[in-house]
């Protein structure tokens, strides 16, 4: 095996190699500090080529966590919206939605948005017709996302607008019984509270 060169101290772009980190089959790894302040493990090969210039903040990644469920959130965001090719797009870029130039930094969508409260929460807009920017985004539950889509059909029950689902639960009566009593005709006062 050839001896491996010490590269402590050498700089790679944003990068300052920090000390060996580990080896992994054939591959060695470095631990590194990016200018950004991110300390991460980076592939030996990836250090001699020059193809890493940092930890990732340059090509917009969250500081090697590239993985988390905040990043894939971040790029479907800006995938659904920029993207011709997203399947997706049709209902976001396509009908004009976009991403507010302050997101175009993920560190800036990460300052606003705040980590997601558990790992079932996604990202949504409450205004299903506006962008996507501070003040119409948040962390919702798959709940709360059901029931802010385009295709729903609000009801009014005591002052406030409902889905069919959120009455359902709230006044206790399945929602087939709900759908059928609405397609006999019936009134949504007599619908709703017999």
């Amino acid at each position: 095996m050839k001896k491996l060169t010490d590269l402590t101290g050498q700089k790679s772009g944003k990068l300052t190699i920090i000390s060996y980190s580990h080896r992994v089959g054939r591959q060695n790894y470095w631990i590194c500090e990016c200018e950004c302040g991110t300390t991460k493990p980076i592939n030996h090969r990836h250090l001699m080529d020059e193809s890493t210039k940092s930890c990732g903040c340059l090509n917009g990644e969250f500081h090697g966590l590239s993985t988390d469920k905040i990043y894939k959130a971040y790029r479907s965001m800006l995938s659904r919206c920029n993207n011709h090719k997203d399947k997706d797009y049709a209902n976001y870029g396509g009908r004009g939605i976009k991403v507010c130039d302050r997101w175009s930094s993920p560190t800036l969508f990460i300052q606003d948005m705040g980590m997601p409260p558990t790992k079932t929460h996604t990202l949504d807009r409450i205004d299903v017709n506006g962008n996507y920017e501070p003040s119409n985004c948040r962390w919702a539950t798959r709940l709360e996302q059901e029931n802010n889509k385009r295709r729903n059909v609000y009801y009014d029950y005591k002052c406030e607008r409902f889905t069919l689902s959120q009455l359902s639960r709230l006044i206790s009566i399945p929602r087939s019984t709900l759908e059928n009593r609405l397609k006999r005709g019936w009134d949504q006062n007599r619908v709703f509270n017999t």
